[in-house]
Order: C-alpha cells, then sequence, then structure tokens
C-alpha cells in the first residue's frame, strides 16, 4: 500500500492491514502473513470510514425497504448524521427501529429537532415558549434522547425556531445534555449494541 490513514495521519510507505471476520487485526508490516484474500491498493489511500455530519435524509427511510445510499457509501462515508437545522422525525425509536429490522449500506444516527418539537407543541404561535410548553418540549427531547438519538439540534434561523428565547433553547439543550455524548465507546456503555443506538 502507498498511503494507509489512520484516523489522525498518514502512516509511513509500506503500511499495509490485515483483517480477520470484518475487523482491523493488525496495521504495519503484514509481509508474509497468510491471507485468504489480498487486495492491492498501490497508489490509493486506505482510510476509516468518513461520518457525514449533516445530511437530511428522513424522507429517505422507509420502514419498508432498507436505506440505499450508494452516493455515500462511493464516497467512503460509512456513518450519516441526520435530524440537523432543528427539523426531524419526532418518533426516534420507531425511525431506528425500521432501520434495524430492513439495514441499510451506511451506519444512521439522528438528532432530535428543535423546530420539530416547537411545531407539536406550539402549532404556529409566534412567541416564546411558556413554563408548560417549555415543560412539555423538555419531555420529548427527553423521550428522543432514551429512544436512541444522539443529539439537539437547533435551526434558529428557520420558523418556528425563531420565535424562541435563550431559556427555551437553554432548557431544550439541557434536557439533551442530561444523556451525555454518544460515541461507540459511551453507546457500549450504555448498553447500546450499535453506534445508531
Amino acid at each position: 500500500m502507498e498511503k494507509v490513514f489512520d484516523g489522525e495521519r498518514m502512516l509511513p510507505f509500506g503500511t499495509g492491514l490485515a483483517i480477520r471476520a470484518g475487523k482491523i487485526e493488525k496495521v504495519g508490516v503484514v509481509y508474509g502473513m497468510r491471507a485468504k484474500r489480498r487486495i492491492n491498493a498501490w497508489q490509493r489511500v486506505v482510510s476509516p470510514g468518513f461520518i457525514d455530519t449533516h445530511v437530511h435524509v428522513e424522507a429517505n427511510l422507509s420502514p419498508n425497504r432498507p436505506f440505499y445510499a450508494w452516493n455515500f457509501a462511493n464516497m467512503g462515508v460509512t456513518t450519516v448524521i441526520t435530524g440537523n437545522c432543528g427539523t426531524s422525525v419526532l418518533d426516534v425509536g420507531k425511525m431506528l427501529d425500521a432501520f434495524d429490522r430492513k439495514g441499510g449500506q451506511v451506519n444512521l444516527a439522528t438528532l432530535v429537532g428543535h423546530n420539530s418539537i416547537r411545531d407539536m407543541v406550539m402549532k404556529d404561535v409566534r412567541r416564546p415558549a411558556n413554563n408548560e410548553e417549555i415543560a412539555a418540549m423538555r419531555l420529548m427531547v427527553d423521550r428522543a434522547m432514551h429512544e436512541g438519538a444522539l443529539g439537539f439540534s437547533t435551526g434558529l434561523e428557520y420558523a418556528p425556531g425563531i420565535f424562541s428565547d435563550t431559556e427555551e433553547v437553554a432548557a431544550l439543550a439541557g434536557a439533551a445534555a442530561r444523556w451525555g455524548v454518544c460515541t461507540p465507546l459511551t453507546c457500549v456503555m450504555k448498553g447500546w449494541d450499535t453506534w445508531h443506538r
């Protein structure tokens, strides 16, 4: 191999990878190791899969079929994060359960969107939320996080989020923050068997 990128740096010339059962077993000199299959990556770069942190794919997810994502896979993207700009599905558990059943060509994570939650609780009201409305929205954020949302997103330049105030946004972000940040390690620590949960 000419270049191997390990996620932090390019490794020296001559570096190779040994993979067993779908997992990287060794990075370094692999010449002489027995292998069922060898891939010549000369003049190529081998790297971990990329994460696209800003996609809007909710409309492309179907409970009846796998999530086909050749456009992402062909670019080396192996994980997408949807629910950005304050817009997301509200039933995170249902979406992720359907994804678990049908699968996909990339991993999936979602944020829970402020605008979607605010629209459900307040409809077209154009003012900051009162305490009761904030409490209702906090419960929705908490439920989404419990069901597997990765975090909370806002789109304060869009309606209805543009009508919120700092107190509202801070309260909802706080509801999400109590769940901590989900990474592959912390998801395992929480007992989730896959990263997208």
